[in-house]
């Protein structure tokens, strides 16, 4: 794991989980009417998150000395490209959040993070699949080195089930075992319950069958948002 993903999963430990739903009131019937208890529902926006994980990621960035020399934070960027294998059915895409140096620069190693969010707690593989897609094309056309994928509120055990799904199906795609790929990708997970965890798309947990002795210890590895210092989470693998 390099420094700018450790940076960013800092950033996401620091988002407290208030922003990973807000409660809202339902309309029109209950709203005008003081009679009527307010109907209310709990509302899972990316933009609510991602909004946060900015903020808390721009002030690490910011205290660091060196390292991010001319590389900037692209909030929903939007980005063309040609018809390809991976979204044939769009001209442009918006990650929800890039650090790269600019829009016109490609050196690649100035195209350091591409990040995808999801907050909703029912997602299914085709949702993940569409996200996954373009972190992929992210990484082989623009040459992003790193792509990440940040999930709230789902269940982990079927999260894991899904990303095993969809990792079977991009490899369908480039007709090619993209194991050098998957080490490049991470998931970011946490739950309202204060989870907070960290995998690379190539560790043995995401897979068709887990292991779930490995999902019971990832269920209750607890993030202490008081300590000083947080444990770094032991699934990821180095090198």
């Amino acid at each position: 794991m390099n420094n700018y993903i450790e940076d960013l999963y800092e950033a996401f430990k620091n988002v407290d989980t208030s922003f990973y739903s807000t409660e809202s009131i339902k309309l029109p019937e209950s709203f005008f009417n003081d009679l009527i208890p307010k109907a209310t529902y709990i509302q899972q926006t990316e933009l609510h998150f991602s909004t946060e994980l900015y903020a808390e990621w721009r002030q690490i960035i910011k205290s660091k000395d060196n390292g991010y020399d001319n590389l900037k934070i692209g909030f929903e960027t939007s980005k063309k490209f040609v018809k390809n294998i991976f979204i044939a059915d769009q001209k442009t895409f918006k990650p929800d959040l890039i650090l790269h140096q600019s829009q016109i620069d490609f050196q690649p190693d100035l195209q350091k993070i591409y990040i995808e969010v999801k907050t909703n707690n029912s997602l299914n593989a085709k949702k993940i699949l569409h996200d996954i897609k373009k972190i992929v094309f992210a990484m082989k056309q623009y040459e992003f080195q790193n792509g990440v994928f940040i999930s709230l509120n789902c269940k982990i055990d079927r999260l894991l089930i899904l990303i095993a799904e969809v990792k079977i199906k991009v490899e369908n795609l480039t007709q090619k075992n993209e194991t050098e790929l998957w080490d490049n990708i991470y998931l970011f997970y946490g739950k309202k319950n204060g989870i907070k965890q960290i995998l690379k798309f190539n560790d043995p947990s995401i897979s068709l069958y887990p292991n779930f002795e490995c999902l019971k210890k990832f269920n209750a590895e607890k993030y202490d948002p008081t300590a000083a210092i947080h444990k770094t989470v032991t699934s990821i693998h180095n090198p």
